[in-house]
Formats: structure tokens, C-alpha cells, sequence
């Protein structure tokens, strides 16, 4: 009997071949890297290809990839892909090219890496969140954040409840050298919690309405935040 069960994290079989159909019809975007090299970059899946008792995995083609692959054949690479704040994660083999595509060996299991439902980052830099209270902008930093929301240090002055909702809100958060800004439509405070930290009390508001665009564009950032820290060794 086939295994249906991927709560340690591997999937395989039907389950496998579902979550790849799903990730080739809805053009869900991932991360290709070639392994042992520094060399990634953005793409998707274009189907799923049957020969014989072979399976093909065909992926859209990524600038300058062929170029930088290692003359050795059957070159590894490794697919990363993020969804509801899970990164799934699966190796194959390069087979061969065409001028539009790039054929792969079916992989065998893909692995479930993040089992929580929203996988949150602390900033290793200043993060801010900016929100309206009583028709004046507050400003406060960041504790964590999600996809699914944000948790902050509230300074003596601010007051906020429970189950308050917010309008309006920018989220910035550092990248690289820069600041990126994601503006949030609705949020609502969920909880407040003492923090030991000068005392201050820490609110986590979850986001109510993310505009599409930037959802997608928060998904990618924590993405690339979340392999930073898999690549230094660090737990998640």
C-alpha cells in the first residue's frame, strides 16, 4: 500500500506528483539552484512529461543557466518553493535542454522543511512598522514577522486592544543595505503581551488584507530571508 502519511516531512507517490500538478497549473513561482555552485534563479513549471517508464520534470528556462552548469553530465540542482509560509524543497538531475525549456528527472520525494503554518523572521536589522491611531501615524519596531503577520514592542504612549483593527498600515523591513516598504491594508490586534525588555509590551497583529502584489512580493523576501538562515546552519 502506497504511504499517504507526510507528516515527517516527505512527500512521495500521488502526493508528490499532486503537489508538482498544482504548483505547474497555478505558474507558482520557485528558486533553482545549481548545487555546488552560487549560481539560482527564478522559475516555473511548465509539466509534467511521461516516456516509457521514465518522468520528466520540464521547467521554464532561466537566463544564462546553461552557461553555467559544469561540463560534468546529469549536473544536480536543487528546487525551493514557498507556500502558506512552508518551504518545500526537492533534488534532481539536469537531463538536457531545449530552447524552451529545461528537462529535469522527476524527483522522488520533495521535502516539507517548515511545518508551521506561517514561518515568522526576527529582523537581524532594524524592522519598523508605521499605523494610524486616533488620525495619528505611530511608529513602532519590529519584533517578527509573517505572511500571516507582524508582532511589535509598543512604546508607553501607545494604546492599543485586542481584536482592534487597523487600516493603512506599512510594514519596513530591512534587505541587504536597503529598506524595502509593504503596505498592508487591514490588520487586527490579537494579542499584547508584557515583554521583559525596557518593559515594554510586545502586540502581534495579524494582516486582514495583503493587496496580491504584495503578498507575492513579502513571500519572496521572507523566501530569500528563509534560505539565508538555512544556508548559515541555523535552525528554523
Amino acid at each position: 500500500m502506497e504511504k499517504k502519511d507526510v507528516s515527517d516531512g516527505i512527500i512521495t507517490g500521488k502526493n508528490l506528483v499532486g503537489m508538482l500538478q498544482a504548483w505547474i497549473d497555478s505558474r507558482h513561482m520557485g528558486k533553482m539552484e545549481i548545487m555546488q555552485t552560487p549560481f539560482s534563479g527564478f522559475t516555473i513549471l511548465l509539466r509534467i512529461k511521461r516516456e516509457g517508464n521514465s518522468g520528466f520534470l520540464l521547467v521554464d528556462r532561466v537566463a544564462q543557466f546553461e552557461n553555467m552548469l559544469p561540463c560534468s553530465p546529469g549536473q544536480e540542482v536543487s528546487f525551493n518553493f514557498m507556500e502558506n509560509g512552508a518551504l518545500y524543497q526537492f533534488r534532481t538531475r539536469v537531463i538536457h535542454f531545449q530552447p524552451w525549456a529545461i528537462w529535469l528527472e522527476l524527483p522522488s520525494s520533495i521535502q516539507r522543511i517548515q511545518k508551521r503554518s506561517y514561518y515568522r523572521i526576527a529582523p537581524t536589522l532594524k524592522g519598523e512598522i508605521i499605523f494610524r491611531v486616533g488620525g495619528k501615524d505611530e511608529k513602532a519596531r519590529v519584533n517578527d514577522y509573517s505572511l500571516g503577520g507582524v508582532s511589535f514592542f509598543m512604546e508607553s504612549h501607545q494604546k492599543l486592544n485586542p481584536e482592534e483593527e487597523l487600516k493603512d498600515l506599512l510594514l519596513i523591513l530591512p534587505q541587504g543595505k536597503a529598506t524595502v516598504s509593504y503596505p498592508i491594508s487591514r490588520a487586527i490586534v490579537r494579542r499584547i503581551d508584557e515583554h521583559l525588555e525596557g518593559q515594554k509590551r510586545l502586540c502581534a497583529l495579524e494582516f486582514l488584507k495583503l493587496e496580491k502584489s504584495t503578498q507575492q512580493e513579502l513571500a519572496r523576501h521572507i523566501f530569500e530571508e528563509q534560505r539565508s538562515l538555512l544556508r548559515q546552519g541555523r535552525r528554523i
